[in-house]
């Protein structure tokens, strides 16, 4: 288990020398389209490249959506870092990070130039280097009493930290591990429906449980019931407390095999018949008899697949959770209940909001909120607010009459000086 202290992102779209401290919730608040998406599109792909193949990699590197193309920013080099706790035999301290050139052309393919894995005991005052590339030179500590000065030959497009994975007798392998398997899910559901539909269709080795695959909502719940039973009625109850004209949500099997029904899939697909399919059924106390759950309001389906998939990233060990407008189809009146929800339902994940809500920006504390800095250039900068811009936005609340969240939302989305001003007085300086 492992949980992140902090990342750094640059060099990707127009998202610049992003850094999250993070805590339990992290939410990033600004005016329209000034890459609020990008901050959580960015995290994923730094995520996705470390585990991503050779290939991929170079791939990846010549992806041109991600290619900071602003005018300031232009051909700069893509950087990823995080820093980490990890607890095995002793707790660790583990900052890694790796930066690579983009592709500019076929001829001029993607490199990476840069990489390092440093860790220090939590007794400890200093980071011992384990990692050290450049594009010089690339080395690895290979002993515990040696230095990090073992050569190693890698190509520009594979890290060390996939390649020394293989080191089995490797005296930091534990922190190289949990490095190759670090993941974060993104909830990008804005529009839940489709999760609720029974297919019949399931990938081939199906992992039931798995936050990455196409299992639909029902299916899920009828195997965190079998398997997780506390969680399962933890959800449901969650549920019913959001929603109290809800009484119970009950899960429905159906046999294919009863049903006769023939589906030609090529053997070489990587999809099969399923053996069976679930749906859900709702017993709704101004309802006469059960209903499907498809007659359900949009907000009950996105609250229902929030509450699952964030379930799913604790038992999986996801640590953190990314979430694009989790008020989208949710009535403000229920975005407190939300928050505190999210807050205490998961016991080792972090999540990243992105949001445009000033009514859920009302339930944030502000020491967690990101507010992307007015720029002339178009580049997306992302600041914490100072202790002293905090004092000032809840006092100026208070002298309007208003919440906090619509009152700093009226200045974020401002467009006169004044205004512009104002927000860059309220944020951290450099």
């Amino acid at each position: 288990m492992i949980n992140i202290k902090n990342l750094c992102v640059d060099g990707f779209k127009n998202i610049h020398e992003l850094t999250i401290n993070l805590n339990k919730i992290n939410t990033f608040l600004s005016s329209n389209n000034y890459g609020k998406s990008n901050v959580l599109t960015s995290i994923n792909f730094g995520f996705d490249f470390i585990s991503a193949s050779s290939n991929d990699k170079k791939n990846m590197m010549s992806w041109k959506p991600g290619l900071p193309l602003n005018i300031t920013d232009f051909g700069k080099n893509f950087r990823f870092e995080i820093v980490f706790e990890c607890f095995s035999d002793e707790t660790k301290i583990v900052k890694y990070g790796y930066e690579f050139a983009w592709a500019k052309n076929s001829k001029q393919p993607g490199v990476i130039v840069a990489e390092y894995l440093k860790v220090k005991q939590n007794d400890s005052q200093k980071f011992a280097t384990f990692i050290d590339r450049t594009t010089e030179s690339a080395k690895y500590q290979s002993a515990p009493k040696g230095r990090c000065d073992k050569d190693i030959i890698i190509n520009d497009s594979e890290l060390i930290i996939n390649k020394i994975s293989a080191f089995d007798d490797l005296f930091y392998l534990d922190v190289v591990s949990s490095i190759n398997e670090l993941n974060i899910f993104v909830d990008r559901h804005f529009d839940a429906r489709e999760l609720f539909d029974a297919v019949p269709i399931i990938q081939k080795n199906n992992d039931n449980l798995s936050l990455y695959s196409d299992n639909n909502i029902a299916r899920t719940l009828y195997y965190l019931k079998k398997e997780h039973k506390n969680k399962y009625e933890l959800i449901i109850n969650t549920l019913m407390d959001f929603f109290p004209y809800i009484n119970d949500v009950k899960i429905k099997e159906i046999n294919l095999a009863e049903k006769n029904l023939k589906v030609n899939i090529d053997e070489n697909s990587p999809f099969e018949l399923a053996d069976y399919i679930y749906t859900l059924y709702v017993n709704d106390k101004y309802m006469a008899k059960t209903i499907p759950f498809n007659y359900m309001s949009d907000g009950v389906k996105r609250i229902l697949s929030l509450l699952t998939y964030m379930t799913l990233a604790d038992i999986k060990g996801v640590p953190l959770i990314g979430i694009e407008e989790p008020e989208n189809s949710v009535h403000p009146g229920l975005l407190k209940k939300y928050i505190d929800v999210i807050d205490g339902f998961m016991e080792y994940s972090k999540v990243i909001i992105t949001s445009h809500s000033p009514y859920l920006i009302n339930y944030i504390d502000l020491k967690n909120l990101y507010i992307g800095e007015p720029t002339s250039d178009g580049r997306a900068i992302f600041k914490s607010i100072s202790n002293k811009g905090i004092n000032k936005i809840i006092d100026y609340a208070e002298e309007m009459g208003v919440q906090t969240g619509e009152y700093l939302f009226s200045v974020v989305s401002g467009y006169d000086e004044f205004d512009l001003d104002l927000v860059k007085k309220y944020l951290e300086n450099d």
